[in-house]
């Protein structure tokens, strides 16, 4: 800007020059016996034109190069030389040129993002901070039974609750719903992502209807689940059974009569006690076993509260102490904010990290020098995380893909409940918990809030 403002006071100087002098020569000539001046004002006419005509040509070769650097896409000078002879106006076609090219471009992307958008069959919606809808793909139209939707809004007719997860999503969180369209149930999995265009704000959201997939896991956990309790139960049954039969033969007579106890050895009176003891221990770990299944599908509702992550651990710490003490373990923490809070049930999530540093010290039983790191940190997806790392053996790939699955355990006193209980708790927060390990380089169970 402050080029041509400079340029055109340079022009408008050198032209009021030219008019200073042209009425000189006029008033020196006609009025004045000083007519030499006159002459001397033409030659100065002569050179501030000549000097007029160069600038001029000079800025035209700078418009000239200016354009057709923008044409080349060389944004580097607006002031090199042509090394050939070239006109504005030939220039001027040019840029004229690029611009259609661009535009032609900008509308093919146009119709090729649509022709994507329209393509996937995830619906997206996509709105304003007022709701107003400016985005709306064929998938998103089927799945509402819908051609167009102005607002939001008109979502509360299919679901309030739909329109109300809506406007309370925020960028990044993802969300279930199960939703009735069309005497259809759905189980979405909404996800948003905010961005902003000339100063207007936009929330876009995808929906996917997942009832499919969750079908699909539902039923590998529960053959999981089944294999896993058919494996305890044979255990217990199959021994109960062979004994109990064994105690009857020792027992029972020929044509199903009591044998007179005072006919059977010593040696048979103390196999028969050793069986209806062992029967016994199978029969109260079987019930156990009943117990512990119930409690795992009987987890109180939480009860939410802003909780301050480093005074929760410090009371585990406290529980566990003796534990930490007598297994020789050094206990680290990594707090990126010692002041950092989460809503949660503090007994409910108490019971998670104590299950998991539970499982970290099993791990690590003869173990020279160990240790457990807990780190507390927000993560890039802005959730607040709690990681408990041991520096212990780690977890066999083929017994990791397993370590949710209720009653699947590698310890011989264990109950198999420990981390499907941590991970009902904490879907009943809305977080996750994940566990990561690699053999030989520990394990490594994170919480995510």
């Amino acid at each position: 800007m402050k080029f041509y403002r400079s340029n055109n006071i340079s022009i408008l100087l050198r032209i009021v020059a030219i008019l200073v002098l042209c009425f000189a020569v006029v008033y020196f000539w006609l009025l004045t016996p000083y007519w030499a001046i006159s002459l001397w004002s033409l030659v100065f006419i002569a050179l501030i034109t000549v000097n007029l005509i160069r600038h001029l040509e000079k800025s035209q070769r700078e418009m000239v190069n200016f354009l057709l650097a923008i044409k080349q896409n060389d944004f580097t000078t607006s002031s090199q030389q042509s090394s050939y002879k070239i006109d504005l106006k030939y220039a001027q076609t040019q840029i004229l040129k690029v611009f259609q090219r661009l535009n032609k471009e900008k509308e093919s992307e146009h119709q090729y993002l649509k022709t994507v958008v329209e393509h996937v069959k995830v619906a997206l919606v996509c709105f304003d901070e007022q709701g107003e809808v400016t985005l709306l793909n064929q998938a998103a139209c089927e799945l509402f039974n819908r051609p167009y939707l102005k607002n939001i809004i008109a979502l509360k007719k299919i679901d309030p609750e739909l329109y109300d997860l809506l406007k309370s999503l925020r960028p990044g969180q993802k969300s279930l719903i199960k939703i009735v369209i069309q005497n259809k149930l759905m189980h979405l999995s909404l996800q948003t992502t905010a961005f902003r265009i000339k100063n207007n704000n936009y929330k876009l959201v995808s929906f996917q209807d997942i009832k499919s997939e969750l079908e699909e896991k539902e039923l590998e956990s529960w053959q999981k689940l089944i294999r896993v309790m058919t494996h305890e139960i044979k255990n217990s049954a199959i021994p109960i059974a062979t004994l109990t039969d064994v105690t009857y033969q020792q027992l029972i007579g020929e044509n199903d009569t009591p044998k007179d106890l005072g006919t059977v050895d010593s040696e048979e009176l103390k196999d028969i006690k050793t069986s209806l003891k062992t029967i016994a221990s199978r029969s109260k770990g079987l019930v156990n076993f009943v117990k512990a299944y119930n409690d795992l599908t009987r987890i109180p509702p939480p009860k939410i509260k802003s909780v301050k992550v480093l005074s929760l651990l410090k009371n585990v710490e406290q529980l566990l102490t003796p534990q930490l003490k007598s297994s020789g373990i050094r206990l680290k923490y990594q707090m990126e904010s010692t002041d950092m809070m989460i809503k949660a049930d503090m007994d409910l999530i108490e019971q998670v990290i104590i299950n998991v540093l539970l499982n970290a010290v099993d791990a690590l039983e003869n173990k020279s020098n160990p240790q457990i790191i807990i780190s507390c940190f927000v993560n890039h997806d802005g959730k607040k995380c709690v990681e408990i790392s041991d520096n212990g053996p780690g977890i066999p790939e083929e017994v990791l893909e397993n370590v949710f699955v209720p009653f699947y355990t590698t310890k011989n006193q264990g109950s198999g409940i420990g981390l499907s209980l941590s991970r009902q708790i904490m879907r009943l927060h809305h977080g996750t918990i994940e566990v990561s390990s690699k053999t030989g380089a520990g394990t490594k169970v994170t919480l995510f809030f």
